[in-house]
């Protein structure tokens, strides 16, 4: 058949492991009660430190894991994965 005639060509196909994005907490945190250190702009503006790229909550629960602060952390790498068991249906 022709390529020009197939109708499932522009077709969206969703693939969860690329169009699905991770939720970490569902509570809202506010600003005016946070206890965490200032970083400091020139860490910010040279890569020394990635608190501004990621969310609180994360790196205080992987500084926690590395025995650090989360302003030490100079960079991460996260894999998740589904800790369900496969199901048959």
């Amino acid at each position: 058949m022709a390529i020009h005639l197939d109708s499932d060509r522009g077709k969206f196909e969703f693939n969860s492991e690329q169009h699905l994005r991770p939720i970490l907490a569902q509570v809202s945190s506010d600003n005016s009660t946070k206890d965490e250190k200032k970083v400091d702009k020139d860490q910010l503006i040279n890569g020394i430190s990635i608190v501004g790229d990621h969310h609180d909550i994360l790196l205080k629960s992987i500084g926690e894991l590395a025995g650090c602060e989360p302003e030490e952390l100079l960079d991460l790498d996260l894999y998740l994965y589904d800790t369900q068991p496969a199901v048959r249906s």
